[in-house]
């Protein structure tokens, strides 16, 4: 019996004489922990070899090679959840630690995920790092993840969920972290100024702000439109958010739409206001903000 360790470049024999009777016989071997000991096979992954030598030392048949043995056991586990940044440049890597356990007496084999999902979406691209070696006591895996490899990939810039999974060697899942938001470079701004419907208004007048947003990603993409109102009699900017704004690749208008009852409620009385707006992309990070000319509402008439 031949002994290879993975990775080793010697291997270890043992030897056992043995009476072969007429006909067909069966012979078993057997090593205690005590012998093993004494080969110096310590505990670990091999793959044995078999071969049968007569008396004068000639190969009797064919060796048997490559069969896989197991000395000692491994319990990997993933101790915490893998740090997964909020946001990383359009052009830089992402880097995701992976901390491992292992209370066992060998090394053990892992192997980790990611899942790359547009939000809104349920189809994912996944990426598997195998055959990550967590010695006894446990190890700390970094998966790198470069540009050039997102786009082989096709993870773009913009908004993702990204999920982080591990699982051992006999492909079963040591846990699972779904659904952290990871965004891609800038894909979102505002490039010009809002507009008014009308300025100035009378105070049943509708109010129409229309803000002009730019997606440079090549997906559509979710924000909140926020309206910034600063006037008299207002000791702080009063703010109107709209959520589940839309916003398609390139460059799009988006207008929206005050009552006469929405401004009432919000405490926008007549006189002279200074209109600003922004937007809130879908990790609550607020985009440039952007003023557009005053806004007047007048006073309803003395009778």
């Amino acid at each position: 019996m031949t002994f290879s360790a993975l990775g080793a470049k010697t291997a270890r024999e043992r030897n056992f004489k043995i009476d072969v009777a007429g006909g067909i016989s069966t012979a078993k071997l057997g090593m205690s922990n005590a012998e093993l000991a004494k080969a110096r096979i310590t505990p670990g992954h091999y793959t044995i070899s078999f071969a049968l030598y007569d008396e004068r030392e000639h190969l009797a048949g064919s060796a048997l090679s490559g069969n896989a043995f197991t000395f000692g056991t491994s319990h990997p586990a993933l101790t915490a959840k893998p740090l997964v940044p909020d946001a990383i440049g359009r052009e830089s890597e992402l880097n995701v630690p992976f901390a491992f356990s292992n209370d066992g007496d060998i090394p053990a084999r892992v192997t980790a995920l990611l899942v790359f999902t547009r939000p809104d979406r349920t189809d994912g691209i996944e990426l598997y790092v195998p055959n990550l070696v967590v010695p006894p006591r446990g190890a700390k895996h970094v998966v790198h993840v470069g540009l050039a490899k997102r786009r082989e990939l096709g993870v773009g810039a913009g908004a993702w969920l990204v999920t982080a999974s591990a699982f051992d060697d006999a492909e079963s899942r040591l846990d699972n972290y779904p659904g952290h938001l990871l965004m891609i470079g800038k894909v979102l701004s505002q490039p010009l100024p809002p507009t008014l419907n009308a300025s100035p208004i009378e105070q049943a007048q509708e109010l129409g702000v229309t803000m002009t947003l730019k997606n440079d990603g090549d997906v559509d993409d979710l924000v909140t439109a926020v309206l910034i109102f600063s006037g008299p009699g207002a000791a702080k900017p009063i703010e109107y958010k709209l959520e589940g704004i839309h916003v398609a690749p390139g460059t799009t208008t988006h207008p929206v739409i005050l009552s006469a009852m929405d401004r009432y409620n919000l405490g926008i009385r007549p006189g002279r206001w200074k209109v600003a707006t922004t937007a809130l992309d879908r990790a609550g990070k607020r985009l440039e903000t952007r003023r557009s000319s005053d806004l007047v509402i007048n006073p309803e008439p003395s009778h």
